[in-house]
């Protein structure tokens, strides 16, 4: 199989593009569970709630979670009888951009292996192994300063966060709301550092693995 030029050169650029994407979202994807709920509760120093004990809160923390997944109506979501109407709105716009960035992680990561297949079929493989390359160095850029950027003030990117992605003050709640008690924002620190690290490992991961390929492509007989 032969591919024109322009055709090579855009599937490298857009594997470069959409790597980043799809590793942040995948990462999002593993912290959005239940196991993450657990894990942060089972610590600890983590906040205690004021209004829930431990069993009914867990219980609520991971139906919600399961919601905002797509897994559950939001009549099940009201049928918690724990929120009230502004955390109810609030929720039904984290389900539209949680499913919403699910869907994308799934369809980024399927366009991926087929751009690079499609690739490696045509025998372009230092095409294929740079395009992994320079798509793992633009994820240790951008999420490493996002990272950072979250690590030395988190409060100022938790606002920005839900600037973009919310309207108004919809995301602002009082301390004893049922939102507030469920996940406080050590559980948002933590998310956010999680999915930081586990981002940059990955992306040092493929950067090496790459490397070698593209070193063994070069470094092939002819």
């Amino acid at each position: 199989m032969k591919l024109p030029s322009w055709l090579t050169t855009l599937l490298g650029a857009l594997v470069v593009i959409t790597l980043p994407i799809f590793l942040v979202l995948s990462n999002t994807n593993l912290i959005m569970t239940r196991w993450y709920v657990e894990y942060e509760y089972g610590k600890p120093d983590f906040p205690p709630s004021e209004r829930f004990d431990a069993v009914a809160r867990a219980k609520f923390a991971i139906e919600t979670v399961r919601y905002t997944r797509g897994e559950l109506t939001h009549a099940d979501l009201q049928n918690l009888g724990v929120y009230n109407e502004r955390e109810l709105s609030h929720m039904r716009d984290v389900q539209q951009v949680a499913t919403s960035a699910l869907a994308a992680d799934y369809a980024l990561g399927i366009f991926i292996v087929v751009a690079l297949f499609v690739l490696w079929r045509a025998s372009l493989l230092t095409a294929a192994w740079s395009a992994l390359f320079n798509g793992a160095v633009l994820t240790l850029v951008i999420f490493g300063t996002i990272g950072l950027f979250a690590l030395v003030a988190f409060d100022a990117f938790f606002v920005l966060f839900h600037r973009i992605f919310f309207v108004g003050d919809s995301w602002l709640f009082f301390t004893t709301d049922s939102l507030i008690q469920f996940y406080p924002e050590p559980f948002w620190a933590d998310a956010s550092l999680g999915i930081a690290v586990f981002t940059l490992l990955e992306a040092f991961v493929l950067l090496a693995f790459a490397w070698w390929g593209r070193w063994r492509v070069i470094k092939r007989p002819i």
